[in-house]
């Protein structure tokens, strides 16, 4: 039976309140809204392992269970970005529950897969569409593809989105050898959103590397997380924290995830020491330094010492008085007043010359880009790409 003869033989009359609008077995509102979506269609699946080899949507982020995804929350889609959920039929109420409230979430629709005798009461507030189909009907849905070559050769699409000024970085300046390790070195990683999806999209035929760094282990760990579901952490981590050196034929691979706080005077805390920048870090020089919302000038200041030649940097922070940084470009309106950060943990109106002023008595440098831009909720950002003279 094919997925158009299942929807046709009439909508499943679900338990609860799935017997009202809009709930109510939105088969082809769901499914074609998930069809409509512009490439690429981004799909969350919470089946079994087992279940998602089955069948699952080309490029669908499996995660294993909704226990798995209460760790990776900040992984998923910001406001206003369209996805489809899947779930095992049984923990339809549950997966419903989680994604409210509803406009919090763009979501075209929640496809339970499974028996429909096992779909549980949805609760009220949940207002996404919802679909329930057979495992066989799921299967043949012309958006699905069971395992085989497809499926071995498929790639989850990442729901989240970068720093923008990440996704044009890497686009348009990153640097590529083609002759050992490509490496970069993540500051401040946080969750390890902008690392992973620069490993995930960087030029194939480099090698590349990567450190990152953070005073939080507890974002650390959840980076480490993330970088190990996309097979983009050194095994010899094993989702763990810590440094080793990967010299396999991987083509990405993050092989250090450091845990270090920084002093006022830039110094770098690694257990009992204090040491410079240079001396904490696995490599000797890194062609990639990622910087986003993070700003600490007594340590930027010592960024020459570890960029190479050819390198870039790459730096988003929170900007106070955007209006009067007279020397960037202005991309979009963006809010005047914000509490956080602090005033004194934002770039202020002479702090970007000013570093470039310090880096440039190790060389020259050359600004790529300087704009002010606006983050999801309005507040304005600085984001500068720099790159050192060969």
């Amino acid at each position: 039976m094919s997925w158009q003869a299942h929807s046709a033989a009439g909508r499943p009359q679900l338990p609860g309140r799935l017997d009202r609008p809009p709930l109510l077995g939105c088969m082809a509102e769901a499914l074609s809204a998930f069809a409509a979506l512009p490439a690429p269609r981004l799909c969350l699946d919470l089946r079994t392992s087992a279940h998602f080899a089955r069948a699952h949507v080309p490029g669908a982020a499996h995660v294993d269970g909704l226990d798995a995804l209460r760790s990776r929350f900040s992984t998923l889609p910001p406001r206003g970005t369209p996805f489809l959920v899947v779930c095992e039929a049984e923990a339809l109420a549950d997966a419903a529950r989680v994604f409210t409230p509803p406009e919090r979430w763009a979501i075209v629709g929640i496809v339970a897969v499974g028996s429909i005798d096992s779909v549980a009461h949805v609760p009220d507030g949940a207002t996404h569409p919802v679909v329930c189909l057979s495992h066989d009907a799921f299967a043949m849905w012309p958006l699905a593809c069971a395992t085989g070559a497809d499926a071995r050769t498929d790639e989850p699409n990442l729901l989240f989105a970068p720093a923008p000024v990440v996704a044009r970085a890497l686009h348009t300046y990153a640097p590529a050898r083609v002759d050992g390790a490509t490496c970069v070195l993540d500051v401040g990683c946080g969750a390890g959103r902008d690392l992973t999806y620069w490993l995930r999209h960087a030029p194939r035929g480099a090698q590349w590397r990567a450190t990152a760094l953070d005073r939080w282990r507890a974002a650390l760990l959840r980076a480490a997380q993330l970088l190990q579901d996309h097979a983009l952490l050194a095994p010899a981590l094993n989702g763990t924290l810590g440094s080793t050196r990967d010299d396999s034929a991987a083509p990405a691979l993050c092989e250090a995830m450091l845990v270090r706080t920084i002093d006022v005077a830039g110094h770098v805390r690694e257990g009992t020491e204090t040491l410079p920048l240079a001396a904490c870090l696995p490599r000797r020089a890194y062609d990639v330094v990622l910087l986003i919302r993070f700003w600490h000038m007594s340590l930027l200041e010592q960024l020459p010492e570890i960029v190479a030649p050819g390198g870039i940097v790459v730096i988003s922070h929170f900007v106070h008085e955007p209006a009067r940084i007279v020397d960037a470009v202005h991309r979009a309106p963006t809010s005047t007043t914000f509490e956080s950060p602090p005033v004194d943990a934002r770039i202020h109106v002479g702090d970007v010359a000013h570093l470039l002023c310090i880096w440039r008595t190790h060389g020259a440098w050359d600004v790529l880009e300087n704009v002010i831009e606006p983050v999801e909720d309005g507040r304005p950002v600085q984001s500068v790409v720099v790159r050192r003279n060969r």
